[in-house]
This record gives C-alpha cells, sequence and structure tokens, in this order.
C-alpha cells in the first residue's frame, strides 16, 4: 500500500510474560490467583475462558496485566506455526500470559490496537515470524520484536482499514459460533439418549472399560519428522479438548513393515492421551479415517469389542463432563507432566446401554459430524476470504 513503517517500539510497549515455579501453579482459581493464557489460548480471539492455569497475583507485576486492546502474542514454541500467534484482548479480563508469550501494549495516540493487531495476523508479519530462530525450540527475539517495522500510515487511514477487515472477520466470527453450536449437538444427543452418566439415572449396567475392549496398546515411540516420508503420526496436538482430530499439522514416521502392521489405526480406534498436563490427560479422540496412520506413544490405542459396546458411544462416553472430572481426579503427577496408564483406563466404569440403542446413537452421530463438516466448510470459506482481504489491505 506504499504506507509508511516505523519500529514497532515506536508505537507499542512489548512486555514479557510471566515467569513462575511450576509449584505455584494450580488448574483452579482461588483467592490471591490470577489466570494466566498460554499459547494454546491465541488463535483467531484470545479464549480467556477455558484451559488456564493461576499463580499467585504477587508474581503478575501491575504492568503484566491484561488490559482491552493488548496484544497476546506466542515467543517461543517447539511449533514453527505456533510461534507468531497473535489476538487482541477486546474486554475486561483479569489475567496475564504466561513466559512464553508476551503483550504488545499499543499507544494509542500512534497506533489504532485493532490496526496493529489485524496487520500481525497478516501474512507480512506471520512470514516474519516463521524466520524465528533455534532448531528445537523456535523464539522471537524481544528485541528483534521491538525493530520489526510496523505500517503506519494516518490514522483515518487505519481506521478505515480497521472497518472494512471487522466486517469480513464478523462473518468469520458468526461461522465460527455456528460451528461450535454444531459440536454441540453430540454432546446434548448422549445426555438425551443416555443420562449423565455421573448418576446414571436410566439405570444401565455398569462396567469395567476391561470388560468392554479388546486390546489397549501404546502408540509408537519413533521419532516425528516434518518430512512428509513414511506415515502419518498422530500425537498430543491433533486431539482437541472436545475429542474431535485435527489434521491440519501432522508429522511422519518411517517405521519397519513389522511395526507399520502392528501400530497403524484402524476405522473405530480410540485413542487416549495418557500423558499430558493434569488438565488435559485423558483427552480422547476418535480415528475415522481411512488412510493410513499411526499414533504417538504418549497414546493409548483402545480397540473395543463392538459386539458389547461400539466406539461412537465410547468416544462421547469419555467426554462427558462427568468422565473430564474423573480423568482429572485420577491424573497422577504435576502441571506440566500428568499420567493415566492402562491399567487405571480399564479400570474405569462405563454405562452399558443396549447395543441397539448405541447403535442408534452412532447413525445419529454420523449425521451431527456431517452437519460439522459443512459449518467447517463454511467458515473455512469465510477464514479464506478474511485473508484474501487482509492480504489486499496489507500487501497491496
Amino acid at each position: 500500500m506504499g504506507w509508511p513503517t516505523q519500529s514497532l517500539e515506536t508505537v507499542a510497549a512489548v512486555i514479557r510474560g510471566v515467569s513462575f515455579d511450576k509449584s505455584e501453579v494450580t488448574a483452579e482459581p482461588g483467592e490471591g490467583l490470577l489466570p494466566i493464557l498460554r499459547a494454546g489460548n491465541i488463535s483467531d480471539a484470545l479464549d480467556t475462558r477455558s484451559d488456564l492455569i493461576w499463580v499467585p497475583s504477587t508474581r503478575v507485576k501491575p504492568e503484566q496485566r491484561l488490559r482491552p486492546g493488548d496484544i497476546a502474542i506466542c515467543m517461543s514454541s517447539g511449533s514453527q506455526a505456533v510461534v507468531g500467534k497473535s489476538a487482541p484482548l477486546r474486554e475486561d479480563w483479569s489475567g496475564s500470559v504466561g513466559a512464553f508469550c508476551a503483550i504488545i501494549r499499543p499507544e494509542q495516540s500512534r497506533i489504532d490496537p485493532e490496526f496493529l493487531a489485524l496487520y500481525m495476523r497478516s501474512e507480512t508479519f506471520r512470514a516474519w515470524t516463521r524466520r524465528s530462530e533455534g532448531a528445537n525450540i523456535k523464539n522471537i527475539r524481544h528485541s528483534e520484536l521491538l525493530d520489526v517495522r510496523i505500517p503506519v500510515p494516518p490514522m483515518d487511514q487505519q481506521r478505515h482499514a480497521v472497518d472494512l477487515l471487522s466486517r469480513s472477520e464478523n462473518i468469520v466470527r458468526m461461522r465460527r459460533e455456528a460451528e461450535k453450536k454444531t459440536k454441540e449437538i453430540i454432546p446434548a444427543l448422549f445426555l438425551d439418549m443416555f443420562g449423565d452418566p455421573a448418576t446414571n439415572p436410566k439405570g444401565w449396567e455398569n462396567q469395567p472399560v476391561g470388560d468392554v475392549i479388546r486390546s489397549a496398546e501404546y502408540g509408537t515411540s519413533t521419532k516425528a519428522s516434518e518430512v512428509e516420508s513414511g506415515v502419518p503420526v498422530i500425537r498430543m496436538g491433533n486431539v482437541e479438548s472436545t475429542g474431535r482430530l485435527s489434521l491440519t499439522d501432522l508429522k511422519y514416521v518411517v517405521l519397519p513393515e513389522d511395526e507399520r502392521r502392528k501400530y497403524t489405526l484402524q476405522s473405530g480406534d480410540i485413542l487416549f492421551n495418557r500423558t499430558n498436563s493434569k488438565d488435559l490427560v485423558g483427552k480422547t479422540g476418535i480415528w475415522r479415517g481411512d488412510t493410513p496412520a499411526v499414533a504417538a506413544s504418549y497414546f493409548i490405542r483402545v480397540r473395543l469389542n463392538e459386539e458389547i459396546m461400539l466406539p461412537d458411544y465410547f468416544w462421547a462416553f469419555m467426554n462427558t463432563s462427568h468422565m473430564k472430572s474423573v480423568l482429572y481426579l485420577t491424573a497422577r503427577g504435576a502441571i506440566g507432566q500428568s499420567n493415566i496408564n492402562a491399567q487405571e483406563l480399564r479400570a474405569f466404569v462405563v454405562p452399558s446401554p443396549p447395543r441397539s440403542l448405541q447403535t442408534t446413537f452412532a447413525r445419529r452421530v454420523a449425521e451431527a459430524l456431517e452437519l460439522e463438516g459443512q459449518q467447517s466448510l463454511a467458515s473455512a470459506t469465510a477464514r479464506t476470504a478474511f485473508q484474501s482481504l487482509l492480504a489486499g489491505v496489507f500487501e497491496g
């Protein structure tokens, strides 16, 4: 666009995230504690309501408390795609970001916070963040971020760009909300058909998980690579907290033929995340693919005895609020590394409704997933249109 540029430090402050000891962290709010956002909370918008940790408020300096208009950015990660992710805070919220993140606080007399936040989502800025250093851990240095050049047109032009892009982004936001609502169908359907497993109001027979499965095996420990050779390996980040699989960030492993046969996933395999942070350990996905793939070793691959229990029912059960609570209470270890082993998984109790009812549920799950796919496609189309407009504004 031919806009004049300035270094970021001339139009904004860059504030380091909060450092703390693992022993100070809790996964629950409490008196004298403040919530901390991490890279996983940064997407198109900041998620200030889920996957939070809390630290003593004395650890958070006054300038580290997020304010509306501030922009959170991931400064360090093992994934190149994650470094540089950013999103603004658009509401009053009392909390901060962790040490692997930073806060960019625009000087609002010089740059519109939304204009800066939108620029930081552009391909121009993201291309710059992808050049971050590090072989395994990718980092943006504080000094580099201060020096990066930012377009700073006159304020009226900034506001015009924000107005134009905000309209397109609102469409993306509405599509995202619709997509989110479709993901609420299956949990609601489960409760309607089977009742809350916490109280088992329909009186189904309870059985140990070990009695309804054929096998529970750990995945491969072979080191994964970004080189597209061999077969895709499903990692922790590929299973969302809702149990859906996201296959946009895959790595690959090359295995001997006997190991490939041993570890290859079959449609209906349950993927139980046995090692993760305490609030995420036990994430449970289901493999529905028909292409070869394997699971990493921090998964337990569960194959059910389908004469007793169908994968869709078991998957939905493992993702109920009741089981999320059970998993949290069962997980051993600290916030950074908690575990649930195969023996503990086998000991969990699962209500066992008639298989005919499970079959009806599975059919309705398939219908709901088809609707989810349609909404996901609509969201992707809206995001593509927004990114195209974003490129047109910032890259001409």
